[in-house]
């Protein structure tokens, strides 16, 4: 989407915006809480 669509258009913005803050927030849980198993 071009910007602004995103910023006038709040019908599209504010979902879009919304999933992307949801994408980036399960991104950065998963790669805090992914711990790499060490062989002995």
């Amino acid at each position: 989407m071009q910007f602004d669509t995103l910023v006038n258009d709040i019908s599209h913005g504010i979902p879009a915006e919304i999933e992307a803050r949801r994408k980036q927030c399960a991104y950065y849980r998963d790669r805090l809480l992914w711990f790499e198993e060490k062989v002995v």
